[in-house]
């Protein structure tokens, strides 16, 4: 399993008011064979992860709303549906407005299957952390994960920080901006052939 927090200031781009929040939780695509995406793979027979220690799945722990002026609260008003987590505002955001939220979570990293997931002692991290929902012209894109399909995100700046054991390599996109990233431990010698490297 992985246990993250994330902090989330969301603005509202658009020209409407909001009243509710919508967030990607793929993870929850491969909890069993009763999520769209399973009932959609098994029209290609393409089996899900339908073993529980292969499983994989994403569980909310707290989510709050942080305000400037007071000390928030929680969101008890959301439900998840599939891969979709609605919640209720605590108010009502206008244009311009922007939202902070906390949320603690828990992700049971699946067997490796589309992408992500572990395979021996290698694990592979893809749309695996709460993600808001797009709203654009048409509204609130809610889409839940199915079988064929690509993903529509929202853009951000993402500030991040990750904490393995020692023992562990993290391959990721971005720049190291504070410590000793370990590279010298990984060094390879680029001159090799490719066989030989892969070796």
């Amino acid at each position: 399993t992985l246990s993250g927090t994330s902090a989330i200031l969301y603005r509202n781009n658009s020209p409407q008011t909001l009243d509710k929040i919508y967030m990607y939780l793929y993870p929850n695509a491969f909890r069993d064979n009763q999520t769209i995406r399973a009932k959609e793979a098994a029209q290609f027979f393409v089996k899900n992860l339908q073993e529980q220690d292969d499983a994989g799945w994403i569980d909310i722990k707290s989510f709050r709303w942080i305000s400037e002026t007071t000390d928030g609260g929680p969101i008890n008003a959301f439900k998840v549906d599939d891969s979709i987590l609605e919640a209720a505002l605590p108010k009502p955001l206008k244009p311009g407005e922007e939202i902070r939220f906390e949320l603690a979570f828990t992700l049971k990293v699946r067997a490796f299957q589309d992408r992500a997931g572990y395979r021996g002692t290698q694990y592979d991290f893809a749309q695996w952390y709460p993600k808001l929902c797009v709203y654009d012209d048409e509204g609130w894109n809610k889409e839940p994960m199915h079988f064929l399909g690509e993903f529509y995100g929202e853009f951000g700046t993402f500030d991040m920080t990750i904490d393995v054991p020692f023992e562990y390599i993290v391959g990721a996109t971005g720049v190291v901006t504070d410590g000793d990233p370990g590279w010298s431990l990984v060094k390879v010698d680029t001159s090799l052939a490719d066989t030989d490297w892969q070796k």
